[in-house]
């Protein structure tokens, strides 16, 4: 009976004896967290180019005794002085890497028609009622912009295309014009010749266009 009760108690010993790191071996694990940086530098936000309008011509009777649409034809025309920044190739194009998504604002407002070499807003005896695109894709490197305006006439000053914070237009934004319309009411004093007027284009930061203009 000694002997056994020796044998248990040396068994019980042994066993608290036994090294804690061998017991807690498992609990040896850590877990630590990193990081990675890099740096964005902020772009601008440009207007890169506009187009020219070259629309059909049309016979001056036609001008004197009724109202017409003209279409666009596309191609070349001959600058006026005031106004060469056109592009003959039907493109709009604006560039925002500014790095903000806050949007920005492309207005359009047509001039007067001047007659022949004239280069001033003078009475040019045509009745112009409207000019406005009909057709117009556009895409986007980026984010895409709203689509384009087609529903306004842009002879009083329009926004034709913007950029909010939903489509925030970022990257290179295109808009390809296929077609637009140049409405002309009845005009007695219309003379033969070559009419044309000056376009400007105003590009602004945010979608409200009330910010700073953006450069060219």
């Amino acid at each position: 009976m000694k002997k056994t009760t020796w044998l248990l108690l040396a068994a019980a010993v042994g066993l608290l004896t036994v090294p804690a790191t061998l017991t807690h071996a498992a609990d040896d694990t850590a877990t630590k967290t990193s990081t990675a940086q890099f740096g964005a530098s902020a772009g601008t936000l440009t207007l890169d180019k506009v187009p020219d309008l070259h629309f059909d011509d049309v016979a001056v009777g036609d001008l004197i005794a009724k109202a017409n649409d003209l279409s666009l034809q596309g191609g070349a025309v001959s600058d006026l002085p005031n106004a060469a920044d056109g592009d003959a190739d039907l493109t709009v194009q604006v560039t925002d890497n500014r790095g903000t998504n806050a949007g920005w604002t492309l207005s359009a407002q047509a001039g007067q028609f001047v007659f022949g070499t004239d280069t001033t807003s003078t009475a040019s005896d045509l009745n112009v009622s409207g000019l406005k695109f009909d057709t117009v894709s556009n895409t986007s490197t980026g984010s895409a912009a709203n689509a384009f305006d087609t529903a306004d006439s842009i002879t009083t000053g329009a926004t034709v295309w913007a950029a909010d914070a939903t489509n925030v237009g970022s990257g290179v934004n295109t808009a390809e014009v296929s077609a637009a319309t140049l409405s002309l009411a009845k005009s007695p004093r219309a003379k033969a010749g070559t009419y044309r007027a000056p376009i400007t284009w105003t590009l602004t930061t945010g979608p409200d266009g009330t910010a700073d203009g953006a450069g060219n």
